[in-house]
């Protein structure tokens, strides 16, 4: 796994409604819906791989009443309230198409879906959108391949005076697929 999940930063006890919010479940993915009363678009967001989906509830609040419309909010496995189902870029994957089918079946034509993804949620954004027929997609700080964030990192320690990706994430490791071209 590239990316370690963080400590979770909510729990089934969280006030949601709060920021009038409310959790639900697409099948067995945790998510947040943010309602917008006049508003019969939803934005799906994938969140940034150093935050759960209730980490960025300011920004989906903001979302919500700036571009008028709702806004929902899924966790990875490995995250939070899911914190007991095994991460993988499959899972992931799989857990973007659950809460984009739960859409569906709610009546909301998938037209009306608008995919926002930030950092790796820009990655699962742009999958999600590759396999469905959302009606946008907004990539926030979207990284190129994984190889490109190595090798930042490793220009970034080079000019620091560092030698090696090591020093500066010892615990970091990078994983990657060949695939033949």
């Amino acid at each position: 796994m590239v990316f370690v999940p963080p400590s979770p930063s909510y729990d089934a006890n969280t006030n949601f409604s709060q920021f009038d919010a409310t959790l639900f479940y697409a099948g067995e993915v945790p998510c947040i819906v943010f309602p917008h009363s006049n508003s019969d678009h939803v934005l799906l967001v994938a969140h940034a791989n150093a935050e759960d989906m209730w980490s960025s509830h300011y920004d989906c609040d903001v979302l919500r009443h700036t571009l008028k419309v709702h806004v929902v909010c899924f966790e990875y496995p490995g995250y939070g309230l899911y914190s007991k189902s095994p991460p993988s870029e499959a899972s992931v994957h799989r857990a973007a198409d659950q809460v984009f089918d739960i859409l569906l079946s709610w009546g909301i034509p998938s037209k009306q879906i608008l995919v926002l993804g930030r950092s790796l949620g820009a990655a699962v954004a742009c999958a999600l959108a590759t396999r469905r027929a959302p009606g946008g997609l907004i990539m926030l700080s979207p990284f190129a391949s994984i190889r490109e964030v190595a090798k930042q990192a490793l220009d970034r320690a080079t000019a620091a005076g560092e030698d090696s990706l090591d020093r500066l994430w010892p615990t970091c490791l990078f994983l990657t697929r060949r695939s033949a071209m």
